[in-house]
Formats: C-alpha cells, sequence, structure tokens
C-alpha cells in the first residue's frame, strides 16, 4: 500500500460540501491534472486498468482526478465510489452486481460501507482517495484490518490518496432585528 499526499491547493473545496461557484469549478479543472499525474507515477502499472476510487460523499473531485488520469493515457481508468446502501449480489451472468465489498465506513468506522464489482485481478492499481479528515488518524481507519484497503488488497495494489480537506472560515454570528410592533 502507498499513501500520497496530493498537490492540492488548500482553499479549494474538493466538493460542494461547504458551498460551490464557478470560480471552485474553474480551479477545480486546474488542479486535477497534476493530481493525476501525481497519481500516474505512483501506480505499479502506469498503462494498466486503474480503478479510482471515491469515498462515500467525496465523489466528484476523485471522478475529476479519474477523468484527468483517462486523459494522460494510455490505459482504462474507471471510477467508482463506496456507498452506505447494502445490495445483495448474484454472481451469475448478465446481473447487474455480482459482488459486494463490506467494511467499516473510511468517515464513520461505526457504520458499514459498501463496494461492488470489484474482485482479485479486475485492476492493476486501486486508488482510494479520501480527504485528510478521513486521514488524521491514518493508517486507522481507511487501513484499519478490517477496512477498506484491507478488503481491497487481495484485489490489486492500492494507493491511498489524500485531499486537504477544506474547512470554509466560520461566518460571523448574525442577529434578526426585532420585530416592529
Amino acid at each position: 500500500m502507498r499513501w500520497l499526499t496530493a498537490d492540492w491547493p488548500a482553499d479549494l473545496p474538493d466538493g460542494a460540501r461547504h458551498g460551490w461557484t464557478p470560480a471552485h469549478r474553474r480551479r477545480l479543472a486546474s488542479a486535477v491534472a497534476p493530481v493525476a499525474a501525481q497519481v500516474r507515477a505512483a501506480l505499479t502499472v502506469p498503462g494498466g486498468r486503474t480503478l479510482v476510487l471515491g469515498t462515500e460523499e467525496l465523489m466528484y473531485t476523485p471522478m475529476r482526478i479519474a477523468d484527468a488520469l483517462a486523459r494522460r493515457g494510455p490505459g482504462e481508468v474507471r471510477y467508482q465510489s463506496t456507498t452506505r446502501s447494502p445490495v445483495h449480489p448474484v454472481d451469475v451472468d448478465g446481473y447487474a452486481i455480482r459482488t459486494a465489498l463490506t467494511f467499516p465506513a473510511p468517515d464513520d468506522p461505526g457504520r458499514d460501507s459498501h463496494l461492488y464489482n470489484v474482485r482479485p485481478d479486475s485492476y492493476d492499481d486501486i486508488v482510494v482517495v479520501v480527504d485528510e479528515g478521513v486521514d488524521a488518524a491514518a493508517p486507522a481507519p481507511v487501513a484499519d484490518p478490517s477496512g477498506l484497503v484491507a478488503r481491497l488488497r487481495p484485489c490489486a495494489p492500492v494507493t491511498v490518496l489524500t485531499l486537504p480537506a477544506h474547512r470554509p472560515a466560520p461566518r460571523p454570528a448574525t442577529t434578526r432585528p426585532e420585530p416592529s410592533r
């Protein structure tokens, strides 16, 4: 397992959890290409089959990193995210959900999280994208023996990519004017 810290602007949100503007979208478009280059340099098979995996609500930026990685070619890049939604897998041709991995949620180890249709030898590399709020306790909970990385290791070499957590500045308290009497 490898750990990478993304070269990411600390003041750039990783998604819309704390608000999002057109300026953020433009800045994100500029920020993902260098991160994709950083990821490609860490892959065990740079032109192989790579899965970029978002975690829970951290979906948009990992998807954009996957897109930038695919554009840099060669190789096949896919994107998925973990989910809190349980689904029953049935390993039968034509069934949509063939396999399931269940593990403590990266952002809340007290609840289960799931990942579907990832099995050994499906990928040459798996890149798990987390924010530093999840990574703060590294190597747990992401690398916990029963956690996500442990479940992924039999499937492919794993790289954990940490994005800085954007924490918006607190807004000043406002008071409501007294109603007119």
